[in-house]
């Protein structure tokens, strides 16, 4: 017959399987509860980031269009002053070709007045 004390270490190892059976179940427990809790955190957080998402498409969105009514009033103002400039030219245009003309006209009778003394001073 085996001695006594073999009997005893097949008890101290049966204890020693079932605690491990015990504490591996446990934390096979634990981990399931673990990653069911992951999972809702997951899909708490993927339905935050979807809500976020379009908010910010819509915040983007009210951004562009301010932006786009801002660039159309300045193109809008760019025009009005570009129309502006432009009948400023065409007004100085307008007097600059009056005075060319005034000084052509200028110029011939100050010739013919100059013809004038100068055919005076070969005749004296």
């Amino acid at each position: 017959m085996p001695p006594a004390d073999l009997y005893t270490q097949y008890t101290v190892v049966g204890i020693l399987v079932l605690v491990l059976a015990l504490v591996f179940g446990a934390a096979w427990k634990v981990f399931g509860e673990y990653r069911k809790w992951q999972s809702l955190e997951q899909e708490k957080q993927r339905a935050w980031q979807e809500k976020m998402e379009k908010l910010r498409s819509t915040e983007q969105i009210e951004r562009d269009n301010t932006w786009r009514s801002f660039f159309d009033q300045i193109s809008r103002q760019s025009e009005v002053a570009a129309r502006a400039t432009n009948q400023v030219l065409e007004r100085l245009a307008e007097k600059q070709d009056k005075v060319i003309e005034l000084l052509t006209v200028h110029d011939a009778k100050v010739e013919g007045r100059l013809e004038q003394v100068v055919s005076r001073r070969r005749g004296s």
